[in-house]
């Protein structure tokens, strides 16, 4: 018999459906959930809920068990990548406005938001800097996974 699923999935997750049957001898004897033998064919979504086709190669009932499972974004590497080539235009454009504030020697000193854009370039450049260097390593090294989040909070 056919069942239609419904029910709202929290964000960041997904349903993952599994076809399985009841297997008293698994586990020692105590009984458990096997899918030996059974095979989920295929998935439909409706704007009514779920339909899972299932199939099985014995004649013991089976059920289909519906598991939340966290949502992968992709591949970490092109992740990685686009990051990495984010922050260095960033950090370029950055050096180039820095160059340009320091360029305007007479207005740097006369106008005070030049010189406040000019501090927020540096600090911008400078967080980008220690973001990049400190991303990879401080998530294996405590001690510096301390000293990047230190310096990410101070610029």
């Amino acid at each position: 018999k056919d069942e239609v699923l419904n029910g709202s999935v929290p964000s960041g997750k997904r349903r993952e459906y599994t076809c399985v049957f009841w297997n008293p001898d698994a586990n020692e004897g105590t009984g458990g959930w096997s899918r030996s033998g059974v095979a989920r064919l295929n998935f439909t979504e409706t704007e009514n809920g779920t339909q899972v086709t299932c199939e099985t190669v014995h004649l013991t009932s089976f059920v289909v068990l519906v598991s939340l499972v966290d949502v992968t974004l992709g591949e970490p590497l092109a992740f990685d990548v686009l990051t990495y080539i984010g922050c260095g235009i960033s950090i370029l454009f950055l050096i180039i406005s820095i160059i340009f504030f320091l360029c305007l020697k007479k207005e740097l000193i006369t106008k005070v938001h030049n010189y406040v854009h000019l501090n927020l370039c540096i600090a911008l450049t400078l967080g980008l800097i220690v973001f990049l260097a400190g991303v990879d390593t401080a998530t294996s090294v405590p001690t510096a996974c301390k000293v990047v989040t230190t310096l990410m909070h101070y610029f």
